[in-house]
C-alpha cells in the first residue's frame, strides 16, 4: 500500500514539471511583444517666444470742430469706411455766414477809403464823406442807444445771451463804419500824407486779415478725413452744441497691428523687422515688428511690442497668438503621445530587442510634439503599443 502511495506521489509530480515547463515556454513566447517605432534624431527649428496679443489700429485720430456750434449733419457712423477728404460732419453755419459778410463789407470799406486816400479827394467827395460820416454817426448812435438799453436788460436776466451778442455785434460793426467814415472824412479834408497813405493801407489790411479769419472759420465748421480708414465711434449726435475742439468722431486708419507685452528678459531678444507668426482661428498670420517701447507700462511693467499685419480681416480688439521668431534652436522632438508619467516624466525605447524606460525631461511644447531632453540621436523610440509595455519586456519592432 505505501508503494502503490509513493508511485501515485512521483506520478503526480512528473505531471505537475510537465505542465509548469508548458506554460514557460507559452509565457515565454508571449513575453515577444510587436511595436512600432521611430528613430530619433536631432532638428533645427525656430527659436519662438509665446505671447497673447491684442489687435488694434496702427493710427487713431480723435476729431473736432475749430469752432463752438450746433452740428448740422453727420455723415457717418461707427464702422463707415471713409477716404481721405471725405467730409465727415459740419456744424449749423447761418451766423458764421453772417459774420463772414460782415468783415467782407468791412474789408471793402477799407480799400475803397485807401484807394480814395491814394487818388485823392474832389468837392463831390468831399460832400459825400461828409454825408457818409453824419449816416455813420446816426446809426453809431442809434446802436450804441440800443446796446446800452440790452446791455442793462440782459444783466436784469430779461433777455438772453444770444440776443445781446447779435446787439453788440451790431453796435460794433456801426462803431467801425462810423470810425471809418469819420477818419476818411478827415483824410478828405487834410488831404493825402505819407503817413495817412500808411494808417489807410494798415487798416484795409487788417479789414483782410479778420475777414481771410472769418472764412476760415466755416472752413473750421466741418470735420474732413485727414486719412483712409474706418469710424471707430461716434460722440455726438445732430442738432448737439458742441464746444470748439471737442472730440467728436473717433477715426482709424486701415492699417491693424497686434499689440504685445514682453517681459525685461525676452525684450532684448527681439529686434525691429523681426518676423512673428500670428495666429488667427487656424491661420498663420506673418508680421513684422514696428515699435519696440524702451520704457516699460507702469502698470503692468512689461514692454509694448507693435506687429504691422498686412491683413485687414480681423476685428479690432481680438486676442490672438503671437509666436515671435528670434532665432533657431536644435533638439529632439518627439510626439507628446509617446510621453508616460509616473512623477517624473519618461518614455520607452528599444535597445537589443528589450524595452528601456528613459527618463526625459519636456523643454518646450510645440503643438503635438515636444522638445526634450534626455534621449539621443538614433535612440528607437516606441510610438505604439505603449501602455501594453514594461522595462526590460523582450519586443519585436514592426512596420
Amino acid at each position: 500500500m505505501r508503494k502503490i502511495f509513493i508511485i501515485v506521489i512521483v506520478l503526480i509530480s512528473l505531471l505537475l514539471i510537465s505542465c509548469t515547463n508548458k506554460n514557460n515556454v507559452n509565457t515565454s513566447k508571449l513575453k515577444i511583444k510587436p511595436v512600432k517605432v521611430i528613430e530619433v534624431k536631432e532638428e533645427v527649428k525656430d527659436k519662438k517666444l509665446k505671447y497673447l496679443g491684442t489687435v488694434t489700429a496702427e493710427e487713431v485720430k480723435k476729431l473736432g470742430f475749430k469752432v463752438s456750434g450746433k452740428i448740422q449733419k453727420i455723415y457717418v457712423q461707427k464702422g463707415t469706411k471713409i477716404n481721405k477728404g471725405m467730409v465727415l460732419a459740419k456744424l449749423d453755419t447761418k451766423e458764421l455766414e453772417l459774420s463772414v459778410k460782415a468783415s467782407e463789407f468791412q474789408m471793402k470799406a477799407a480799400k475803397a477809403q485807401y484807394d480814395k486816400i491814394l487818388n485823392g479827394a474832389t468837392e463831390e467827395e468831399i460832400n459825400k464823406a461828409k454825408l457818409n460820416l453824419s449816416k455813420a454817426k446816426d446809426a453809431y448812435e442809434f446802436a450804441y442807444e440800443n446796446y446800452e438799453k440790452i446791455k442793462k436788460l440782459y444783466k436784469e436776466g430779461a433777455v438772453s445771451k444770444n440776443e445781446f451778442d447779435k446787439v453788440e455785434l451790431e453796435f460794433k460793426l456801426r462803431q467801425s463804419e462810423f470810425n471809418q467814415a469819420n477818419e476818411v472824412y478827415k483824410q478828405v479834408l487834410k488831404g493825402v500824407r505819407s503817413e495817412d497813405k500808411e494808417a489807410a493801407y494798415a487798416n484795409y489790411e487788417q479789414a483782410k486779415i479778420n475777414y481771410e479769419y472769418k472764412k476760415s472759420l466755416i472752413e473750421g465748421a466741418a470735420i474732413v478725413a485727414d486719412i483712409d480708414g474706418y469710424v471707430i465711434d461716434v460722440l455726438y449726435k445732430e442738432g448737439e452744441l458742441v464746444p470748439e475742439g471737442r472730440p467728436v468722431i473717433i477715426i482709424r486708419n486701415k492699417n491693424q497691428v497686434v499689440k504685445v507685452g514682453l517681459s525685461q528678459k525676452d525684450v532684448n531678444k527681439v529686434k525691429l523687422k523681426s518676423k512673428v507668426i500670428v495666429k488667427w482661428g487656424t491661420e498663420n498670420l506673418v508680421g513684422v515688428i514696428t515699435n519696440i517701447d524702451d520704457i516699460p507700462d507702469t502698470q503692468t511693467r512689461t514692454y509694448n511690442v507693435d506687429i504691422a499685419l498686412s491683413d485687414e480681416r480681423l476685428k479690432i480688439g481680438s486676442i490672438v497668438k503671437v509666436r515671435i521668431i528670434v532665432g533657431k534652436e536644435t533638439g529632439i522632438f518627439i510626439p507628446i503621445s509617446t510621453i508616460m508619467t509616473n512623477g517624473e516624466d519618461y518614455v520607452y525605447v528599444v535597445e537589443d530587442d528589450r524595452i528601456t524606460m528613459k527618463k526625459i525631461k519636456i523643454i518646450e511644447i510645440c503643438g503635438d510634439r515636444v522638445m526634450v531632453e534626455g534621449l539621443e540621436s538614433g535612440d528607437k523610440l516606441v510610438i505604439e503599443n505603449i501602455k501594453q509595455i514594461r522595462s526590460g519586456d523582450r519586443v519585436k519592432i514592426v512596420d
